[in-house]
C-alpha cells in the first residue's frame, strides 16, 4: 500500500475541510489574518482572543494573558514573524520563535504562575504562515503517541522540549510535507480518542448520531463522549450516518492499540 500517512492525511484533510464546525471555525480564523482594519496591536489581541475561543486554550483565564502576548507580539510586522517562522522550521532550537515560546504571560489572582503560552502561539503561527506551521496541544501529543508503530515515528518519547522538532521531522520523514495535513491527521486521530465528534460534524448528523447511544451510564461529560466513541465504534462500518472515506478513517483509527 501507498505511504499510509500520506494516504490517512489527505483523508483527514478532505474529511475535516467539508461541511464541518472545524472548516467554519478554520474559515473565520483565517479571515482576521487578512487585511486588518483596525491598528495592528487591537488586531493581534483580536486575533489572540478567536483562536483562544475556538480552540480552548485558557489563555483568556489567565489575567493579562492575551495582552502579554500582544504585547510581545506587536514588537513585530507580519512579514518579520513569518520570516522567523521559515527560520524556526530550519531551526527549532533559537530565534524569535523559540524565544517567544519560552517567555511566560499572564498569572493568576493572586499575581502569581505565569506560564508559557505555546498552545496558543503555535496557533497564531500556524494561521500567519497559512498554516504551514506544526500546532503544539494535546491532541498533538496524543496522537503522535497513538503512531508509535508507524516506522516514520522514531523511538525518542515526545517532550515539550523536542516536540516542534519531532513534528518537524515527522513532516518529512513520512514525505506528507505540508503542516496542514498532519495537523488533521493527528486532530482527527484525538478527537476520535476523546471521543469529541461534534465539531466533526453538522448538528443535524450529530443528533441522528447521539441519539442511538445509551447513555445509561454515563453522567459526567468524558463518560458520555467515551460512550459515543464507543457507539460508533461498534456501528459506524453499517451506519448510514459516514461517507466512505470517513467510515476509512475511522477503521484506520479503531485499529490503533490505544484506541481499543
Amino acid at each position: 500500500m501507498m505511504n499510509s500517512l500520506i494516504h490517512f492525511s489527505d483523508l483527514a484533510h478532505t474529511i475535516l475541510n467539508q461541511e464541518t464546525r472545524y472548516q467554519a471555525n478554520k474559515k473565520i480564523i483565517q479571515d482576521i489574518f487578512k487585511n486588518p482594519s483596525v491598528a495592528f496591536k487591537d488586531t493581534i489581541q483580536f486575533r489572540l482572543t478567536v483562536i483562544d475561543s475556538y480552540y480552548s486554550t485558557q489563555m483568556s483565564k489567565r489575567l493579562y494573558g492575551i495582552e502579554d502576548i500582544a504585547n510581545e507580539l506587536v514588537k513585530y510586522s507580519d512579514a518579520v514573524l513569518k520570516l522567523e517562522i521559515d527560520n524556526f522550521l530550519q531551526n527549532p532550537t533559537k530565534g524569535i520563535i523559540k524565544e517567544l515560546f519560552h517567555k511566560t504571560y499572564g498569572f493568576d489572582k493572586d499575581g502569581k504562575n505565569a506560564k508559557k503560552a505555546i498552545s496558543l502561539l503555535s496557533k497564531y503561527f500556524y494561521f500567519l504562515s497559512e498554516c504551514k506551521f506544526p500546532i503544539y496541544d494535546t491532541l498533538g501529543k496524543v496522537s503522535y503517541k497513538l503512531l508509535k508503530d508507524n516506522k516514520y515515528i522514531t523511538s525518542k518519547a515526545l517532550t515539550d522540549d523536542n516536540y516542534f522538532e519531532l513534528m518537524i521531522t515527522l513532516n518529512q520523514t513520512s514525505t506528507i510535507k505540508d503542516f496542514e495535513k498532519l495537523d488533521n491527521l493527528l486532530w482527527l486521530l484525538g478527537k476520535i480518542k476523546e471521543g469529541s465528534f461534534s465539531i466533526l460534524m453538522d448538528k443535524s448528523k450529530y443528533e441522528t448520531i447521539v441519539k442511538q447511544v445509551d447513555f445509561s451510564k454515563a453522567v459526567k461529560s468524558q463518560e458520555k463522549d467515551k460512550a459515543i466513541r464507543r457507539y460508533i465504534q461498534y456501528n459506524y462500518k453499517k451506519s448510514n450516518s459516514f461517507s466512505p472515506m470517513e467510515k476509512e478513517f475511522l477503521e484506520f483509527a479503531f485499529t490503533l492499540n490505544e484506541l481499543q
